[in-house]
Order: C-alpha cells, then structure tokens, then sequence
C-alpha cells in the first residue's frame, strides 16, 4: 500500500528521465529559435516551445511535480538566452514559478472536474511568464505599462491556449499508435 502511495506522489526515474529529455529537447529549439529570428519572434517562439513541452509532458506522464522540473531544467539550460527580456538565475526563478502555477492549477481544475483543464492549464501557465518577468524587472508599474502588460499577457494566453489545443488534437490522433502505446507503458511501468 505504501509503495502505490509513493509511486503515485514522487515521480521514478524514467519519469525524471524523460522529463529531463524533453526540458533538453525544447532548450535546444529554443537556442534555435534565438539564434535565427527576431527577438519578438524568438520571444513567442520560446512561449510555444514551453506549451508543446507541458502538453507532451502530461499526456504522456500525467503526473504532478514534473512540469515545474520541466521548466526548471529549461531555465538552466537557457539562462544565459535573453528571450524572455530576463536571463541568469531571475529566468530560473520565473519559470519556477510559471511551472508551480500550472501544478497548482492543474490541482484546482482537477478537484472541479473541469473538462480540457490541460488545455486551460497551459495557457495560463504560459501567460504567467511575462507577467512575471515585469514583476522582477520592474517593482513600479504606470497605468500606461499596465496596459502594454495586459495584452502581452493576454497575448501569451492565446499561444498557450492554441498550441495547447494543437497540440491535444495530435495527441488524440496519435495516441492510439503502437510507438505511443509502448512509450506510455515503458514510461509508466
């Protein structure tokens, strides 16, 4: 009985593996995404990397804790990229954060039993991003800069949301594959 209670709290290392894998994975898309285009461009291109990698993340795994490792070892591996306006230890910080944001509300979507919580989760965790990124950089905020903020985050929302629902309406076309089916089960074994 205690081990299905721990094996269900504290993720194994095939999760913390794959977990590691795809954090790894999406930095170095995202190195490519900076190297290569705009900062506008890499800025929203980093955002769609991070909704890909949670919506990967919990169809395959569907466990809690691991999308704050997720965003934690994206941070590590991308500190030094200036994306997100931030970079260094602060960066780590955000993502940090932005990743808690999604356990918790994946936890509080879960308890309501609201229908595509991934989906609603994704988007606001990667609306979280720029809003926190202000609040480190800046501690004082005009009216003015509140408005540009709203609608970066609202911005940041909608690319969450669409990817999140991209990326849902490949899982449930591929989910049936036997690679994927394997996967799952090698992953959860």
């Amino acid at each position: 009985m205690t081990k299905k209670i721990i094996r269900t709290i504290f993720p194994r290392k095939r999760e913390i593996v794959a977990t590691t894998l795809i954090g790894l994975l999406v930095s170095l898309l995202i190195f490519v995404t900076t190297t290569f285009f705009s900062p506008v461009v890499a800025f929203y291109g980093s955002l769609l990397l991070f909704a890909v990698g949670i919506n990967c993340l919990y169809y395959l795994l569907r466990k809690e804790g691991l999308v704050p490792l997720f965003f934690v070892v994206v941070g590590l591996a991308t500190r030094s990229l200036d994306d997100f306006g931030i970079f260094g230890w602060k960066k780590v910080l955000v993502l940090l954060l932005s990743g808690l944001v999604f356990d918790f509300l994946a936890l509080f979507f879960h308890r309501q039993s609201v229908d595509r919580s991934p989906i609603l989760t994704v988007a606001f965790s990667v609306a979280c991003i720029p809003g926190l990124v202000v609040l480190i950089i800046s501690s004082t905020l005009t009216m003015a800069s509140l408005f540009q903020i709203s609608n970066l985050v609202f911005v940041s929302f909608l690319v969450g949301l669409l990817t999140s629902v991209v990326v849902s309406l490949i899982w449930f076309r591929i989910r049936s594959l036997k690679s994927v089916i394997r996967l799952e089960m090698y992953l959860k074994s």
